[in-house]
């Protein structure tokens, strides 16, 4: 069970130094957004991310921020690259971010133009020859004629851009959302221009200068004094002047001390926004005489006894403008370096004990009169060492002396006046982001610009300590979590228990728990949400589509209803699963404040609830690979090699297979691409279904399988120039290419079926087949044919989240220059001609970034919309740019189940990283603005970004569709981490069926669930009102838990076609899919389109009395778990009253 999503952890090293400007009265959190005030965290946590790898920022930098301890901060590190993958809740488990500006090696590591530091698309290179051809840009208007026709002729060479370094559209919004809610984000000075004044009223003010005569001299103290309006919050500046000579400065006080008659006064002045504002106090004539002394007398010696031995003391005094000073002085010792001495000076007259001025030797005399002193010691130091004194009661006395005081006279002066001054009103100016290093096209411009008005939005340079205090400081709740499911630990480990007495066996989440939060001032006030959900479709994110119906929440035994939850109070929540549940079970348990939302807590563990005994879930699965890759069949025995010897691999590999047969019967057939491609005229059967029945088509035969595999592997790098394209030429699937058909089979199958491509599925090259015989007049381009993976690249690289600008999307992308058959290129693909601010939407809201010059507002667009990987900037794959090694990002299934696999806490220590064989980056960015995409692990060597999850990633899931870079090297695999980790992907590939949906056919209330459905009859037979609205002619059903999308059919009998009945929402709004539905809503179906789709047979047997009820089933499918709810029909007679 863990705390929460844990990431990269990194250790602390070096200092950087920012200086703070602590304004006298500062702004207090309260126009930041939602923020609310709060207690005091006695630790903070910091995210601080940087243009690129860097750990620059120190625990001493923020405490000089914050005022906090360096051992009360905690630091995660990230870079842009990182950040975009990490699946955490910001406002859960961060109380300040910083927005750095170290950018490592500069501008150049990060491959952006000019000096940006983040930039919405990175600088121009010139692309390997054999990866041109996705737009028109890279066509000339020229032509070449092959036997296979005329196409454009290509440059050479052509230019594509790296991949940038900005926010996500999904990260920018959680960054929006924390500093919306009103959490500190502190941003670095670099990344800003420009000065920052609070706003502030017209004042007039003038000066007052008051006195104080102390003895002999006269203590004047100078003030502002307001006429109207209210002085600035900063300290002014005090000038004293006697005469025209300048005497004193930066003190409110000043002492006359100066003989004779002399003329005083201050000026107070202000600085606000450079120009200094100042007003003269009122004068005064002061004459001072100086005080005398009579000869001293008297004086007495003493000795000073220590472990050092017995030293002997004289004091002495003596008088300066007045001011009495008495010392010691030693007659012996030579050693002694020092003493702490003590003074207490006496009125010789009476007797009475003084108070000292300024240090406990002086005294300044107020009225005449006789003084003197008695001095002792404490301790002394004898040759470096400190020894206390035993005896000195008292050491020695100064002589006496009297003092003669006379009087200072003062005289106000007239002429000139006191002065005043009006400063001006201020209108407020805040720092500006500086657009030479951050691109104003940039998503992180964005957030930056848009917030950085925002009290508890600050730059280093200028932070406000009071609302940055406040603004960390914002309520925090924990969960304190003391019950919860059994642990998964292993696949043989403890599972969930049935419940007590259950027969058939039901099973229940159930946790005991209390909220904390110590941070919160209005704890009486403050009522929570809880809500319970499962990552059903593994993508290690727990979406509100997952939160589960039913939690039910009690509180000392009594039902409490979700959103009244207090902290302090003990809860338990529990939640019976779904019969047909099984395997993993990852949970999470949050709680969210009703108010405004901000104030959030979660708790996330795994456990584990096995099938029956024997009843595993049956995994058929359909690998596609070329005929030298590995293959995992195992319908046949594949354990031997050609040559008789052990297959290695192939062995470990079902070895494990076999160890999570409790859970999974794993059943792989392998079939090459070659085959698949002649599908048409040659006949495959699927080897798991009884009977074997063979399919001639190959969407049929790859439907009947539950999930795909494509790839892993090969080992023959022979190239064959084959006529139909089938062409060889190196590792994995791509060995062989898939035909059109197949391809587009494969697209179709996996919008509702789970896929897992390996490496190289994919390829750099873009061009058809033709255009072998049209390059320069070779065969071949770089060595490479430019038709291998085609039809891949072209078809399955946008479904497989490998397209972030669309330009091999159906609708945004394909450029008509190397496919004749298009009248006009799309949108993307011709450089965004003619775009529209609703074309931009539309680019945005389905997922994909658009390409602008960095530096032209949006202005301008860049025509380099490939979208290739950082790391394939040349088509070769040298030691610079292979792996050996593996770095985790996230945490999930795929890396917990069957075989737990985290890298203890991410750490970028390479004890924390996975060994894996030789592999490296593949062609193609990963579409991180994408909403459902998530990355596990990326490539790690120092040629990569740490945790680069867009160009380097080894595991990503986006919808249906896994990643694995598993399959550069599978002769003899690296680590046994990396063989259970890709069982792991398999199975978590097929996550979505972990969990299955709940229906429930209900009244229109949805509180009452229904088994009959009274049809309205008369003697001649159902009534029907086509197209009715009425409620009472809607079947309605609400679906829960599982997947957050599912699909449903509706049928009267298993062995016929389903009921195509248009299912609406709640809104009565028709979906737009069946195989789209949302867990967790309420939808309903017109009995009249069930009733007028049913056979017409059924009908008269119906009508006639011949059958009294017709059963109609609904099947939610979440993953590849289907669940069923019936209803039945019945008739309900009216009678004829006329």
């Amino acid at each position: 069970m863990k705390q929460k999503h844990t990431f990269l952890r990194r250790a602390l090293s070096l200092v950087l130094s920012f200086a703070v400007v602590f304004p006298a009265t500062l702004a207090l959190i309260g126009d930041s957004g939602t923020a609310q005030a709060a207690g005091t965290k006695t630790s903070i946590s910091v995210l601080a991310i940087e243009p690129s790898d860097s750990d620059l920022l120190t625990k001493a930098t923020i405490a000089g921020w914050t005022g906090y301890a360096t051992s009360a901060i905690s630091i995660t590190y990230v870079s842009t690259l990182e950040f975009n993958g990490i699946l955490e809740d910001l406002s859960e488990n961060y109380d300040l971010i910083y927005v750095g500006d170290n950018g490592g090696s500069g501008n150049a590591d990060l491959n952006l133009d000019a000096s940006f530091l983040y930039a919405n698309i990175g600088a121009e290179y010139t692309m390997p020859e054999g990866a041109v051809g996705l737009t028109d840009a890279e066509y000339q208007s020229t032509y070449l004629t092959s036997p296979y026709g005329t196409y454009h002729d290509l440059k050479n060479p052509s230019a594509t851009r790296y991949s940038g370094n900005d926010l996500t559209a999904a990260q920018l919004a959680a960054l929006n959302k924390y500093a919306v809610e009103g959490h500190p984000v502190l941003y670095g000075s670099g990344l800003t221009s420009g000065t920052v004044q609070e706003a502030s009223p017209a004042v007039t003010f003038t000066a007052n200068m008051s006195y104080e005569i102390a003895g002999a001299y006269v203590k004047l103290t100078a003030a502002p004094v307001v006429i109207s309006g209210t002085l600035p919050t900063s300290t002014p500046t005090y000038t004293w002047y006697r005469g025209t000579t300048v005497v004193g400065t930066n003190s409110a006080t000043y002492t006359v001390t100066t003989a004779s008659i002399y003329q005083y006064y201050c000026m107070v002045s202000y600085t606000v926004n450079g120009n200094v504002y100042y007003a003269n106090s009122n004068r005064l004539s002061i004459r001072i005489t100086t005080p005398t002394r009579s000869t001293p007398t008297g004086g007495a010696t003493g000795t000073a006894v220590c472990g050092a031995g017995t030293y002997r003391y004289t004091g002495t005094e003596s008088i300066s403008l007045g001011i009495l000073t008495a010392s010691a002085s030693r007659a012996s010792g030579l050693n002694i370096t020092s003493a702490v001495y003590t003074y207490q000076w006496f009125n010789y007259s009476s007797g009475a004990a003084l108070t000292g001025v300024s240090s406990d030797n002086t005294y300044i005399p107020t009225v005449t009169g006789t003084y003197y002193c008695k001095i002792g010691v404490t301790s002394l130091v004898y040759s470096g060492t400190t020894y206390s004194v035993t005896s000195n009661s008292p050491l020695c006395s100064s002589r006496r002396t009297t003092v003669t005081i006379t009087a200072p006279t003062i005289t106000a002066v007239s002429s000139p006046p006191a002065t005043s001054i009006v400063i001006p009103a201020v209108t407020a100016q805040n720092f500006t982001i500086n657009k030479t290093t951050v691109d104003d096209c940039s998503n992180m411009f964005r957030f930056l610009d848009d917030n950085k008005s925002r009290v508890n939005i600050m730059r280093t340079t200028d932070i406000f300590t009071a609302s940055l205090f406040s603004a960390i400081n914002l309520s925090k709740a924990s969960i304190n979590l003391t019950a919860y499911p059994t642990d998964y630990t292993s696949i043989t480990g403890a599972t969930l228990t049935a419940d007590s007495g259950s027969s058939p066996a039901t099973y229940t989440l159930s946790y005991t728990f209390s909220i904390l939060n110590d941070t919160d001032p209005t704890p009486a006030s403050t009522s929570y949400y809880c809500y319970l959900a499962i990552d059903s479709n593994a993508d290690g994110d727990f979406s509100t589509g997952e939160r589960l119906s039913d939690l039910v929440i009690k509180a000392g035994g009594t039902v409490v209803a979700s959103g009244s939850l207090k902290s302090g109070t003990v809860y338990t929540a529990t939640r019976t699963l779904p019969a047909g549940t099984y395997g993993i079970i990852p949970w999470q348990l949050k709680v969210i404040d009703t108010g405004a939302g901000i104030i959030n807590a979660s708790r996330i563990g795994y456990t584990r609830l096995a099938p029956v005994a024997g009843k595993a879930k049956v995994l058929d699965i359909l690998q596609i690979n070329s005929s030298s890759g590995l293959s995992l069949d195992n319908t046949t025995n594949a354990s031997l090699n050609g040559s008789g010897t052990l297959n290695t691999t192939w062995f470990t590999f079902n070895t494990l297979f076999s160890a999570v047969s409790a859970d999974y019967d794993i059943n792989i057939q392998t079939v090459t691409t070659s085959a698949l491609n002649s599908i048409g005229t040659t006949a495959i059967k699927n080897e798991f279904i009884t009977g074997k029945p063979s399919y001639s088509s190959a969407a049929d035969f790859i439907n009947s399988y539950d999930m795909v595999i494509m790839g892993i592997g090969g080992t023959d790098t022979g190239q064959t120039n084959q006529a139909n394209g089938t062409l060889n030429s190196g590792d994995g699937i791509t060995d062989y290419n898939l035909n059109e058909a197949t391809t587009n089979a494969i697209a179709e199958y996996l919008e509702n079926k789970p896929v897992l491509f390996t490496h190289d599925t994919t390829s750099w090259m873009n061009l058809p087949y033709p255009y072998e015989a049209t390059w320069n007049g070779n065969n071949n381009v770089n060595g490479y044919y430019p038709f291998f993976g085609y039809f891949i690249n072209t078809a399955l690289r946008d479904p497989f989240g490998l397209d972030r600008y669309g330009v091999t999307n159906d609708t945004y992308g394909h450029t008509k220059m190397s496919e004749p058959g298009l009248s006009s290129s799309g949108l993307v693909a011709r450089g965004y001609s003619g775009i529209t601010d609703d074309d931009k939407t539309a680019l945005l809201g389905d997922g994909y970034s658009i390409a602008y010059l960095p530096g032209s507002n949006k202005a301008t667009y860049v025509t380099s919309t490939q979208g290739f990987s950082n790391y394939i900037s040349t088509i070769s794959h040298s030691s610079t740019t292979t792996a050996t090694t593996v770095s985790q990002v996230n945490e999930g299934q795929v890396s917990s189940y069957p075989y737990d696999i985290n890298s203890g806490t991410f750490a970028r220590a390479t004890t924390a990283t996975a060994t894996v064989a030789s592999t490296h980056a593949q062609y193609y960015q990963v579409n991180m603005n994408s909403a459902d995409t998530s990355v596990f692990y990326c490539l790690n060597n120092s040629a990569f970004k740490f945790n680069d999850v867009s160009n380097a990633p080894y595991i990503y899931r986006r919808g249906n569709v896994t990643f694995s870079d598993f399959g550069n090297t599978v002769g003899s695999l690296s680590s046994s981490a990396e063989t259970q980790l890709f069982v792991n992907t398999i199975i978590a590939a097929y996550g979505t069926a972990t969990t299955a949906s709940e229906v429930k056919f209900s009244d229109a209330s949805g509180s009452k669930i229904l088994t009959n459905f009274l049809m309205p009859t008369d003697d001649f037979g159902i009534l029907t009102t086509s197209g009715s609205t009425g409620k009472d002619r809607n079947l309605y059903f609400t679906i829960s838990g599982g997947a957050s999308i599912v699909s449903a059919t509706i049928w009267y009998d298993p062995d016929e076609p389903q009921i195509p009945a248009t299912i609406y929402d709640s809104t009565g709004t028709a979906v737009v899919s069946s195989s789209a539905l949302e867990s967790n809503q309420k939808y309903y179906v017109k009995i009249d389109d069930i009733w007028n789709n049913l056979p017409s047979d059924l009908q008269d047997d119906f009508n006639s009395d011949s059958i009294n009820v017709i059963p109609i089933t609904i099947t939610v499918r979440s993953g590849s778990i289907d669940t069923t709810a019936k209803v039945y029909l019945r008739k309900l007679l009216l009678f004829n009253l006329s």
